[in-house]
């Protein structure tokens, strides 16, 4: 089932003369090179239960270990869920990754475009979801219109758990990356990967 909603303008950042951590003398391949070590997400609020957390993380958008910055001011870093940032955007750093082993330079540009955390569009591929778990074609309206319920009800109480208000739920990011050879021969990365349904 399609439905349509209204999303912000997609906000670039780009980096140029990246290279992949660990690959150059000297490198030093520290926090949050490969790991989850030091992220920063969005924290719950005191004394919240451990089955009610949100797991919501601080995640680059130009990776750390490319190079890419993690302070505030430098506008690489977008909340998401902990499964939007690994695995989801994690296989399209490893596909730059395995094409710049050897040191390469690269060029990345990414693109995030946002959308509020409740609205129509991800409440349609949340119903969706929940109608293929089930076996359903939303055929009949009343079911459809009482997973809806559900969903935006679910929704809803997750919002109130958040600390901050101005959570903004990603709608899709969309890489490109150019892998330079010492030869001068480019590789190219392109991906987009869609909403983060999971925050």
């Amino acid at each position: 089932m399609l439905r349509k909603a209204v999303y912000a303008t997609c906000q670039p950042i780009a980096g140029t003369g990246l290279t992949l951590k660990g690959t150059q003398p000297g490198d030093v391949v520290g926090r949050g090179a490969l790991s989850k070590s030091g992220n920063r997400g969005t924290q719950d609020k005191e004394g919240t239960p451990e089955d009610e957390k949100l797991y919501l993380e601080a995640s680059h958008l130009i990776a750390d270990r490319f190079r890419g910055t993690g302070y505030k001011n430098g506008s690489n870093l977008v909340t998401t869920s902990a499964h939007y940032n690994d695995p989801v955007m994690k296989k399209v750093e490893d596909e730059i990754a395995e094409k710049a082993q050897g040191g390469q330079k690269m060029k990345i540009t990414v693109s995030v475009e946002w959308m509020d955390y409740i609205n129509a569009g991800i409440v349609a591929v949340l119903v969706d979801d929940r109608a293929d778990a089930i076996g359903s074609d939303l055929s009949d309206p009343l079911e459809e219109k009482a997973l809806t319920d559900i969903v935006q009800k679910e929704l809803s109480e997750r919002f109130a758990r958040m600390r901050s208000k101005n959570i903004k739920r990603v709608k899709q990011v969309s890489y490109a990356a150019e892998i330079t050879e010492a030869n001068g021969d480019v590789t190219t990365v392109n991906k987009t990967i869609k909403a983060d349904k999971w925050v």
